[in-house]
């Protein structure tokens, strides 16, 4: 009763054939889209300005003792804070409110699809399977917004924004500090490519499972009455294992990359330490830019670290995407515009040789011939 798995082409993260399709159900609620996306690169440049409002602090007015500077710019250190709470919880009710309501008219627009399609698409269709993507796809991609993975550009401009603000502030000690970066960047690209291939598969699993529950669940009197019970759950408990293993594998991929990036941002801290200690002592840099460069390397890879999560949120939500908008290609029903009435009803049903088939030659009724006249029970 399982479906096996179609050999369809692997869809691009930002794949932009299928975010324009998305866009017009966004469209809808565009000016809510622009304020939750121009909110984010604020909330950033609240973030990047306060390492360096702490340097300032340290080396201009910590050392000269300086309280009415340093109260000062305590202020601009709250009001820094504040400014990166509220654009952050600002652009997280955005983009859930849009989320909500886009996606709310993408589930309607899907049930109007079903309903003008026709019997066919349904007999050679779990049901499960139809089920499966109006409301388990559709939540895929409400993930995608929670999981801020539209905002995986504006996480790259923040790096270079760090990228900048470092080598501004002193080249060598960036250069010391980023020398990890290529080689984690090439494991990043490698926990991508594994991320692809295991969200694919998550999916997949998920819609055989539900297309099996909806078949088993219909089908249960027959499956009681052939005393197939075991046979049922053997074959629920090996779909069931197949995307525990596909999620496990996830997890295990996640968590690999985590502690990858928690290790190489310590290392880099380390590194910075020890290249800092030796430029301090020869009075090339002061200690503030050593304490600004700690908060810089640690915004630096939060968005590396959450760029896997990000990708495969995304990955994931482009698969869901386009067995949405399959469903949605899928051809309906024309029905006449001006369907015949006869003008007397005989009331006689009669049948001569009728052959029926919902797809090819796989017939429902082959040669049937019979007739049916008032009053008269068959």
């Amino acid at each position: 009763m399982s479906e096996p798995a179609a050999a369809t082409p692997q869809p691009r993260a930002y794949d932009g054939r299928l975010l324009r399709r998305m866009w017009r159900f966004v469209q809808p609620y565009r000016g809510v889209f622009w304020v939750a996306l121009l909110l984010s690169p604020l909330n950033q440049i609240f973030s990047l300005t306060q390492p360096y409002l702490l340097k300032v602090g340290i080396d201009r007015y910590v050392g000269a003792n300086d309280l009415a500077g340093l109260r000062w710019l305590a202020q601009l250190f709250v009001v820094a804070i504040i400014g990166e709470f509220l654009s952050f919880y600002g652009q997280q009710y955005f983009t859930m409110l849009l989320a909500q309501r886009s996606l709310a008219d993408m589930r309607v627009a899907l049930f109007r699809h079903l309903q003008a399609l026709p019997m066919a698409y349904f007999d050679r269709t779990p049901v499960g399977k139809v089920v499966s993507r109006v409301t388990t796809d559709v939540d895929v991609l409400n993930e995608m917004f929670a999981a801020g993975a539209m905002t995986m550009i504006l996480d790259g401009l923040k790096l270079l924004g760090i990228i900048a603000f470092m080598c501004w502030m002193n080249w060598q000690l960036a250069l010391t500090s980023l020398v990890l970066l290529p080689p984690m960047m090439l494991a990043v690209d490698y926990f991508r490519r594994a991320a692809r291939r295991t969200y694919r598969e998550i999916r997949e699993r998920i819609a055989r499972i539900n297309g099996y529950l909806q078949e088993a669940i219909s089908g249960v009197a027959v499956i009681q009455l052939s005393a197939r019970e075991a046979h049922a759950f053997a074959e629920f408990d090996r779909l069931n294992d197949a995307h525990r293993a596909a999620n496990h594998l996830s997890n295990q991929l996640e968590a690999a990359l985590f502690s990858l990036v928690e290790s190489v941002s310590t290392v880099s801290v380390a590194l910075m330490l020890w290249r800092g200690a030796a430029l301090h002592g020869q009075g090339a840099i002061e200690l503030g830019t050593v304490v600004a460069f700690i908060q810089y390397i640690q915004q630096f890879f939060v968005p590396i670290r959450d760029f896997s999560a990000k990708y495969a949120v995304m990955q994931s939500s482009m698969t869901a995407a386009e067995r949405i908008f399959e469903l949605l290609d899928t051809p309906v029903e024309a029905l006449p515009k001006h369907p015949t009435v006869p003008a007397t009803i005989r009331g006689t049903i009669e049948f001569e040789h009728v052959w029926f088939a919902y797809k090819g030659e796989d017939w429902v009724l082959r040669d049937v011939s019979f007739r049916i006249t008032p009053g008269e029970h068959v």
